[in-house]
């Protein structure tokens, strides 16, 4: 999730809004004394003497418990110093003797808005909107109060009250658009971020916002020109390497994704995600000591986090340790009970080393965890589960349930694996006619690779298409020559 940056930076003085101005007017109706007394407490407040404010508001209230004006006050002084719960009981006991004072309900409806107390917020500034429009930090928590709530409309009708009312203000106007991104509301916060306003309040903030914002309206090299510009404006900002290096990956533009994560590793060597990156890079290249260091490192670092392990364990396959990759994946399963992915992982090793039995197991719990599940993460995994499940029971001879799943794989992931691995099921099952549309889709997915081409002549000659299937044999030596291959792949049994 995107962090908002605070409206208001922190410190230790509150501003004094508008509507101080006139409260000593107010007061002064109920008697001369009162009045006298409240604008001086008002002059400390205005001159930054909050402490003695306190006191003077206090030896008002010990006379007058009820004036509600004093009471405001205080809790104002007090929120100034930072003693934000004595000053939520002053407004709250301010609002209790007059209802009709703006200050206190303002104040202590931000307090609540800034501590995600959200739905006290809207019960407070709601009724009062008319009188709030000029200031833009009751709107602005107003609007996240609204949008956190499920009320959406409403936070974004208060967020275009915010623009048009403050569209001069370009750091009012950046903490909205880090409120919008935060929600997801990600062209409201491009239009926001590209107003010169805004880039003249915080230059690098701004690209950097945009950068993200383009990112993930899936406009990559739109968001690496910005995040380029950021990285000029703030060289060391690791947020905006990270993020260039995510826009980067989307490109395809892996080399220089590299050289920024190798920087920030060596910057940061505890950079989790850094190194997790990186270690997927480097096993995409195939430097599998160097991935497994990398992988090792994130999840030593980040041992929450079960995504790096099971990254780890792949890479331990590939490097063809299979003891190291079965160990980690037996204490994945005890650390992640309840995750799909640490059965996938322990059963895919198990598979490796002929153990069907055990594999299916937990392939199963694995389908079982990940079908009660509805993120696209889940799906994934369910997906996978089901792909080497479907491939176990090929091997057994039970094409009819394997198919039965790869069918299902294949509707969510036309992927060329799990095509190929349902064309062999079918030519199995002694319907290579099935089995020819599936390969021609996995051809036209992954042209360079020669397997689907060698498994869709061998279809054609048990359709007797023998001229078709020596031109598919042809073309597969071809392709194999190509990528350097000697020995032909056979038909799996």
């Amino acid at each position: 999730m995107v962090k908002h940056r605070s409206l208001v930076k922190r410190q230790r003085r509150l501003p004094i809004p508008l509507l101080l101005a006139g409260l000593a007017v107010v007061v002064t109706a109920s008697g001369q004394s009162s009045g006298q007394e409240v604008e001086r407490i008002i002059e400390l407040i205005d001159s930054g003497r909050h402490q003695l404010a306190v006191a003077a508001a206090q030896e008002v209230i010990d006379r007058d418990p009820r004036l509600a004006m004093a009471h405001a006050l205080q809790g104002y002084a007090l929120e100034s110093l930072g003693r934000i719960a004595p000053a939520e009981s002053a407004y709250g006991r301010a609002i209790e003797l007059d209802e009709s004072i703006l200050l206190p309900r303002l104040r202590l409806g931000i307090l609540h808005g800034k501590q995600r107390n959200f739905g006290l917020c809207i019960a407070l500034l709601e009724p009062v909107l008319l009188r709030i429009k000029q200031d833009p930090e009751a709107l602005f928590y107003l609007s996240r109060s609204y949008l956190e709530t499920g009320r959406g409309e409403d936070g974004i009708r208060i967020a275009g009250e915010i623009q048009a009312n403050h569209a001069k203000d370009g750091r009012v106007l950046l903490s909205l658009a880090s409120l919008l991104m935060s929600k997801g509301y990600w062209n409201r916060a491009e239009n926001i971020l590209r107003l010169p306003e805004v880039v003249q309040a915080d230059s690098y903030s701004a690209r950097h916002g945009l950068g993200v914002t383009l990112f993930q309206l899936g406009r990559p090299e739109e968001a690496v020109r910005a995040l380029d510009r950021a990285s000029v404006l703030n060289p060391r900002s690791e947020k905006t390497r990270m993020a260039l290096v995510m826009a980067l990956l989307k490109m395809g533009e892996r080399p220089r994704a590299e050289a920024i994560l190798r920087s920030v590793v060596t910057l940061n060597p505890i950079h989790a995600h850094a190194c997790f990156l990186l270690g997927q890079l480097l096993l995409e290249q195939g430097h599998h000591d160097e991935s497994v260091r990398f992988l090792g490192k994130a999840a030593e670092l980040a041992p929450q986090n079960p995504e790096y392990s099971f990254e780890l364990v792949e890479a331990y396959h590939l490097k063809g340790d299979a003891r190291a990759a079965v160990d980690h994946a037996r204490r994945l399963v005890t650390r992640f009970p309840n995750h799909p992915g640490s059965y996938l992982s322990l059963a895919t090793g198990l598979k490796l080393d002929g153990e069907f039995d055990r594999a299916k197991l937990l392939l199963e719990r694995s389908l079982k965890l990940a079908s009660a599940l509805e993120s696209s993460a889940h799906r994934d995994l369910w997906a996978q589960a089901a792909f080497h499940l479907a491939s176990i029971l090929r091997k057994e001879g039970a094409f009819r349930k394997s198919i039965e799943l790869l069918n299902q794989v294949v509707k969510e992931r036309p992927e060329p694996a799990a095509l190929l691995e349902l064309s062999h099921c079918h030519i199995q099952n002694g319907d290579p006619g099935k089995a020819r549309p599936l390969l021609e889709q996995a051809m036209s997915l992954d042209r360079a690779n020669p397997e689907p081409r060698f498994v869709h002549a061998t279809a054609l000659l048990k359709l007797g298409r023998t001229a078709e299937a020596r031109k598919g044999f042809e073309l597969f030596e071809r392709l194999q020559r190509a990528r350097g291959e000697k020995n032909n792949p056979v038909l799996r049994k």
